[in-house]
């Protein structure tokens, strides 16, 4: 466990890791919400609690890289592609639908 005093916690707290996860959990969403799922499906799908899954899309959790893999794999996109905020989620379909998900 982390000390709260210690640096890595401090940063965590940053507000540029705020503005990431925030970022990232937007990306999630987007991309979950593209395949026609609700956080409820995605839930049931990957064994976790609907709760997590709304925290890791509104940013208030970490998510764990497991649980990205998973998520990538079920969404069949690289885990890359959650990284990407420039990209839409609808051009990482285009571009799916164009290349393949190895692209």
């Amino acid at each position: 466990m982390t000390h709260p005093a210690s640096p890595i916690f401090r940063a965590m707290k940053d507000s540029a890791y705020t503005t990431f996860l925030a970022g990232l959990g937007r990306r999630l969403g987007a991309v979950r919400r593209s395949r026609g799922l609700s956080q409820e499906r995605v839930a049931q799908m990957l064994d976790m609690d609907r709760v997590s899954i709304g925290y890791i899309e509104q940013g208030r959790r970490s998510p764990r890289l497991a649980t990205l893999y998973r998520l990538a794999t079920l969404y069949d996109v690289r885990v890359t592609d959650f990284f990407d905020f420039e990209e839409t989620a609808d051009e990482v379909l285009g571009r799916l639908v164009d290349d393949g998900p190895e692209a």
